[in-house]
């Protein structure tokens, strides 16, 4: 006769989980040859028969603890009058986005400023009569400057 405890553990799912997951024959378990490598394999890969992958880590069972139920105990019981909330969480909202969209055309005007793309250096080059007229107009404002010193 086998004990009731000993019957429990064949049922539970505890028993399938001490069987060996990649079972080489001869290696270290003995499966009278029933098991090939590809076998051993894809019963390692969590293709398991009678369980749920997901209920078991590292051989242990993981028991479902949802936690207590939700009710409408939870829900957020408002304190205070709508109207000086929205309007004190307006007004941080709205200093944020200012400042952010300020820091943002601060950065667009330093990158036209400093020329950080660079679009002079990848732009067509000018015809000779532009260049010429632009290299007169360099070099009268730079004798302008000259007389100035």
């Amino acid at each position: 006769m086998i004990p009731a405890r000993t019957c429990f553990f064949l049922a539970s799912k505890r028993f399938y989980v001490t069987k060996p997951l990649l079972n080489f024959g001869a290696i270290g378990n003995v499966d009278f040859g029933k098991a090939t490598f590809a076998s051993a394999v894809a019963k390692g890969d969590g293709h398991h028969d009678d369980e749920e992958h997901h209920e078991y880590f590292h051989g242990v069972p993981i028991d479902p603890n949802p936690g207590p139920q939700i009710t409408y105990d939870y829900f957020p019981v408002p304190c205070k009058p709508y109207k000086p909330v929205h309007d004190e969480l307006q007004r941080k909202f709205n200093l944020w986005l200012l400042g952010g969209l300020s820091f943002f055309l601060f950065s667009l005007y330093m990158i036209y400023a400093t020329d950080a793309t660079e679009y002079e250096a990848w732009a067509r080059v000018k015809s000779w009569r532009d260049r010429k007229r632009i290299n007169a107009e360099l070099r009268a404002k730079e004798a302008a400057e000259g007389k100035e010193e």
